[in-house]
């Protein structure tokens, strides 16, 4: 009877926060022509990864992912008609890069001090999305650079154009809001290991 009730709590939770990442959706400072934006819908998925743990993470991505889809917030691209390029592009641009956020947990658990956890947690989040993204760029979206080494600097200069202003607001904003509200980040529930160590 306590694991339903916590397990409701938890899928309550998630709903809350994927609803969060869809407002923030709407808030789009700039797309680019062929996928990708600066939104920072990652921010409320990466606070519940930290508060629910892996699993509970990467299901609210896979979740934010599916309904942005369905209200066609987010649109699908890639180049070509094959079942190959077509299979490669939705596994990494899509969800692989929005799995990640259940990573979130791994890396805080890194550090001792929460902050520091909550902050490299956040970026790196980031990173292991935009190493997804780069590696659909540097092989099925080739055609758009001039060879191998081309479509390599395609994919870092067009996938880092908008996540790198992702990572860096995300993380200076998670650790912005740990400083003022903690509990955010973490649940009260003893059932729920704690991802990061106490400082």
């Amino acid at each position: 009877m306590e694991n339903r009730n916590q397990n409701l709590v938890a899928m309550v939770e998630c709903a809350l926060f994927v609803a969060a990442a869809i407002v923030l959706d709407f808030i789009k400072l700039y797309e680019l022509p062929n996928g990708g934006s600066i939104k920072f819908v990652m921010l409320p998925l990466i606070v519940f990864a930290l508060r629910r743990g892996f699993k509970w993470g990467t299901i609210s991505g896979m979740l934010y992912l599916v309904i942005s889809i369905i209200l066609g917030r987010e649109g699908i691209f890639y180049p070509g008609s094959t079942a190959t390029v077509v299979i490669v592009c939705i596994l990494f641009d899509y969800i692989l890069a929005y799995a990640t956020v259940g990573l979130a947990p791994v890396f805080a658990k890194m550090f001792k001090k929460r902050i520091v956890g909550v902050g490299f947690a956040t970026f790196m989040v980031c990173v292991v999305r935009f190493i997804s993204h780069f590696i659909s760029g540097a092989t099925i979206w080739a055609d758009f650079s001039n060879g191998a080494k081309g479509a390599i600097l395609f994919s870092i200069t067009y996938n880092g154009s908008y996540m790198l202003p992702i990572a860096v607001v995300c993380t200076i904003v998670s650790i912005a809001v740990y400083k003022f509200a903690p509990k955010v980040f973490f649940v009260n529930d003893s059932s729920v290991k704690v991802p990061v160590a106490e400082a």
